[in-house]
């Protein structure tokens, strides 16, 4: 089951309440975009491969199932304010999978 609250970076999640918000504001998800945030954030900085997402998330093991991921993880990304081009917390690995990365954007040095 995991931890009743995760947080990573600006994200951060009530699993009970079923609840998101992003740098505190609250973010309206579908349940299936909470279910595949929650599962980046259990596995937060480590590579999660797009045919597991498709088993923990939608529940059924389709290699031809990658676009449902695609389109739910750019859905996800536009409401939490990811630029798509250079994302800050949701990275697609094409041919792998999907990575969540919470990058400190203050710490940054300017480039």
């Amino acid at each position: 089951a995991g931890p009743a609250t995760l947080q990573v970076g600006p994200i951060g999640m009530n699993v009970a309440e079923h609840a998101v918000t992003l740098d505190g504001e609250p973010v309206g998800l579908t349940v299936t975009e909470f279910r595949l945030l929650h599962t980046l954030m259990r596995d937060a900085g480590k590579v999660v491969p797009t045919r597991q997402l498709l088993k923990r998330v939608w529940g059924y093991d389709d290699p031809t199932g990658t676009d449902v991921v695609r389109v739910t993880v750019h859905r996800l990304r536009r409401k939490l304010k990811d630029d798509a081009v250079e994302p800050k917390v949701l990275h697609t690995i094409p041919g792998v999978g999907v990575m969540l990365k919470a990058k400190a954007t203050e710490q940054e040095a300017p480039r």
